[in-house]
């Protein structure tokens, strides 16, 4: 249930349902301590949370990790446990680069190949599925955080390969083929830091189209269509640095219309929020670029709306504040271009006052 529930973006449904799950799973541990599926049901469990796009929780992830050391010990001659402590240093990788602790999430990620590199070994018959590639595409996604590109393209060509290889064997997996699409979105973020931007647009755009399929296939699955919004924003920028500002503009029509329905249909999910209001902001940039003011005034009123949603409901994160401040900014610039000066003087103002309310916390801290 609570997979179910985090596939169509009920996360605190999906966090309930998970605890549930752990409270009877803590139980039959301790009623039949000579089990180890429940164990390794538990271990999952743990796991999971690492993955949530509002937050990772390493604490649980950790706990994981523990819990399938002392199972491999129990059991080496068991490969789906050996598989699941993998995947688990992966996981904890993916939890640890979302709080910048890169060079922790490093040495996880290597420890995962180093653990499947000796199990395809010692087990040929195990085939290479998931926890492979998604141990090289991890590895590789810190090292291009790192500027490591050389072997950070190593690592996400030898992903691509691998999911390429599994899409083939199961064509209508809508799982398969989003998870070749985040490997050819970060190949894309690669190209991108080379300068090969035609290279990059390709592969954003293979990604796209991939995720386009699975949206399609399965509307409701809010996961994926979070994937799509990222995606299109990360097309948007690359062609807006570039100058090519209409297919900028028409990609982050498209993002703004993903974000949109992410958010309306899930207003509790702070994240859907904070990227719909920032791709309202992106919009009014490139349009206020080619002098479409009103549609760029239109975007940047509804951007700060979604922003001043978010502060209402999160006083207490200064982020929310921070990109607030920033979007009066930006409407400010475009009443002004417009000759509607007296406006943007107080929207201008009105960023000034979050700024200094800002400054003067910083302060008391």
């Amino acid at each position: 249930m609570a997979g179910v529930y985090a596939e169509f973006g009920n996360y605190s449904q999906a966090s309930e349902a998970r605890e549930e799950a752990i409270g009877f799973l803590e139980r039959l541990i301790e009623e039949f301590p000579e089990e180890p599926s429940y164990r390794s049901e538990l271990a999952d469990c743990w796991t999971w949370v690492c993955w949530r796009p509002e937050r990772q929780d390493i604490e649980g992830c950790t706990k994981a990790l523990l819990i399938l050391e002392e199972l491999v010990a129990d059991f080496p001659a068991v490969p789906e446990y050996v598989q699941q402590l993998a995947n688990t240093h992966t996981s904890l990788a993916y939890g640890l680069s979302g709080i910048d602790e890169l060079e922790e999430a490093e040495a996880h990620c290597r420890e995962s190949l180093v653990i499947l590199e000796k199990l395809y070994a010692d087990f040929p018959d195990v085939p290479k599925d998931s926890y492979f590639p998604d141990s090289h595409f991890q590895l590789g996604r810190l090292l291009l955080k790192t500027g490591e590109l050389e072997e950070a393209e190593e690592h996400l060509r030898q992903s691509l390969e691998l999911r390429e290889q599994l899409l083939a064997e199961k064509p209508e997996s809508a799982g398969w083929r989003g998870l070749l699409a985040r490997v050819k979105h970060e190949i894309g973020n690669l190209l991108a830091r080379q300068g090969k931007v035609e290279e990059a647009a390709k592969e954003y755009r293979e990604a796209i189209a991939l995720y386009e399929k699975v949206v399609e296939q399965y509307p409701s699955w809010a996961e994926s269509r979070r994937q799509l919004g990222h995606f299109l924003l990360s097309l948007s920028a690359l062609l807006r640095d570039r100058g090519r500002v209409q297919e900028a503009e028409d990609t982050l029509r498209e993002a703004v219309f993903h974000w949109e329905k992410l958010a309306t249909e899930h207003p509790d999910v702070s994240h859907y929020l904070v990227y719909w209001a920032a791709s309202l902001v992106l919009l009014g940039e490139t349009l206020s670029r080619t002098n479409q003011l009103e549609e760029a005034l239109e975007s940047y009123q509804k951007a700060v709306i979604v922003n001043e949603s978010l502060v209402a409901d999160y006083p207490d994160v200064a982020e929310y504040r921070e990109n607030l401040a920033q979007i009066y900014r930006g409407l400010g610039g475009v009443l002004e271009k417009m000759g509607r000066v007296d406006e943007a003087k107080e929207t201008y103002r009105e960023a000034e006052e979050i700024e200094n309310e800002q400054m003067a916390e910083k302060t008391e801290d």
